[in-house]
């Protein structure tokens, strides 16, 4: 999918899992993406329905596209995650993890669809080490 060097917005959703007990029911949580793209790399800004009550500041968005793909790094301003009791905790402290998107364009549907992943912890073992991972599927479609 060719882009032109422009401001873009951009409409979508990601989901993850209510919680590890539940591995059907995903929460989906719809988002803006502001970005500027040029020669195919972009940079910008993103604001989710969950996030946008605890931050004073939207997230920051690194990326690009080739061809039929998307992959970009958002990343929040600052720790924040749901507890066991689904209790939204914000550490102004810590830094959040990047999350990493990849999605290919879908003809049909005419926008972005694939994962994101999250990596919360490494646990190192002499040469290797063991990651803990949260993933989920997510979509997006330029509207401007």
């Amino acid at each position: 999918m060719k882009l032109e060097n422009t401001k873009q917005t951009w409409q979508g959703s990601f989901s993850y899992l209510e919680d590890h007990s539940n591995l059907v029911q995903h929460i989906e949580v719809p988002f803006i993406m502001q970005i500027e793209e040029k020669e195919g790399s972009f940079f910008g800004t993103s604001v989710d329905d969950e996030s946008k009550e605890v931050f004073d500041q939207p997230a920051m968005v690194t990326g690009f596209f080739e061809e039929n793909m998307v992959s970009f790094i958002l990343k929040y301003p600052y720790s924040y995650y749901r507890n066991e009791e689904g209790v939204l905790i914000v550490d102004k402290n810590k830094e959040h993890p990047d999350i990493h998107y990849t999605g290919f364009y879908d003809p049909d549907s005419q926008d972005f669809q694939g994962n994101w992943e999250l990596v919360l912890d490494k646990i190192f073992f002499g040469n290797d080490y063991l990651e803990e991972v949260l993933q989920g599927p997510f979509e997006m479609k330029r509207i401007k």
